[in-house]
C-alpha cells in the first residue's frame, strides 16, 4: 500500500510554472519565451518545447534562463521524457543554485525515474530552507519510511495540515509498526470526512486484513457506487464473500472483477489456486 501511495505522489505532476517572461534584448528570444507561454497555458507540450528551445538558443547566455529551463523541464515531464527534465533543472541549478522551484521541480523528476536517494537529496536541501514545506516533508518522509517506518511515521506527522494521501501512508505505518488504533482512527476520519474511492479502498483493506467484514464490505459498497467500473473493488468484495463462505456471491464478484479490468496479479494473490473462466 506504502509503494502505491508513493508511486501516486510521484507521477503527481503539477502543472508547468509559467514566471514573469525573462527580459532580453533579443526579439526572437522574447518572441519564443511568449510563444512557449501561451503553449504551455494549454497544454500543447510539442510545441512549448520547440518554442523554449529556440528561445534557450536565441539568449543562451541570459541569466533568466533558468526559468525557461525550468518549465522546459516541467514541459518534458509532460512528455514523459524524465532524464531529459533532470538535465533541464540540473543546469538550471547552476544558473540560479538557490531555486527552491528548481529544486523541488528535480526532486519529483528523480522520483518519477525512482532515483529516490537523489530525489530524498534535494528534499533534505528544501527542508534545511523551508522546515515545514509539506510537500517536501511527505516525499522525504515515505522514502525514509521505506527503510524506516518509524521515522517516516515522525517526518510525516510534522506536516500541519496532512492530505488525504498523506494521511493514508501515515495509516499504513501505524499498521505496519502494530499500532491498528491509531490506524483505525485515521481510516475512520478519512472515510467520514473524505470519502473518495481510494480512502474507501484503502479502508476496505486495512478492515480485512483486520477481519472486519462488515465495515471492509460498506467501504467496498460506497467504493463501487462512486465508480462501477473498477475491478479490483469488486475483486476484493469478492475475497470477503468468499471468507464469509458466501461463495455464490463470490463468483459474481469476480466475474464482475475480470469484466472490468481488475488487477490479474491480485486476481492472482487472492485467488491463487481458483480457475477462472474466459
Amino acid at each position: 500500500m506504502l509503494t502505491l501511495l508513493m508511486t501516486l505522489a510521484a507521477l503527481a505532476q503539477p502543472s508547468a510554472q509559467i514566471p514573469d517572461a525573462p527580459v532580453s534584448m533579443n526579439p526572437r528570444y522574447m518572441e519564443m519565451a511568449d510563444s512557449a507561454d501561451y503553449y504551455i497555458e494549454r497544454s500543447l507540450w510539442s510545441d512549448a518545447k520547440r518554442c523554449t528551445v529556440e528561445a534557450l538558443r536565441a539568449d543562451p547566455a541570459n541569466f533568466g534562463n533558468s526559468l525557461l529551463l525550468s518549465n522546459l523541464g516541467m514541459i518534458n515531464l509532460n512528455l514523459d521524457e524524465p532524464q531529459e527534465a533532470v538535465a533541464n533543472f540540473s543546469l538550471g541549478l547552476e544558473i540560479s543554485p538557490a531555486s527552491t522551484t528548481l529544486r523541488a521541480n528535480r526532486a519529483r523528476a528523480y522520483l518519477y525515474i525512482n532515483e529516490l536517494q537523489k530525489a530524498d537529496d534535494d528534499l533534505r536541501i528544501l527542508l534545511e530552507r523551508s522546515p515545514s514545506d509539506p510537500w517536501a516533508l511527505k516525499m522525504h518522509g515515505i522514502i525514509t519510511a521505506s527503510s524506516n517506518p518509524e521515522e517516516g511515521l515522525a517526518v510525516l506527522q510534522r506536516i500541519a495540515e496532512p492530505d488525504d494521501d498523506t494521511r493514508l501512508a501515515m495509516a499504513s505505518l501505524q499498521h505496519r509498526l502494530g499500532h491498528d488504533d491509531e490506524a483505525e482512527l485515521i481510516y475512520s476520519a478519512l472515510a467520514e470526512e473524505s470519502p473518495t474511492e481510494d480512502v474507501l479502498q484503502t479502508a476496505a483493506v486495512f478492515h480485512l486484513l483486520k477481519e472486519d467484514y462488515t465495515r471492509a464490505g460498506e467501504e467496498l459498497r460506497r467504493a463501487i457506487e462512486l465508480n462501477p467500473r473498477n475491478g479490483n473493488l469488486y475483486l476484493l468484495r469478492a475475497y470477503l464473500h468468499e471468507q464469509c463462505h458466501e461463495n455464490s456471491l463470490a463468483e459474481i464478484d469476480k466475474k464482475m472483477a475480470i469484466e472490468n479490468n481488475a488487477d490479474l496479479q491480485l486476481v492472482e494473490a487472492l485467488f491463487p489456486s481458483k480457475k477462472r473462466k474466459k
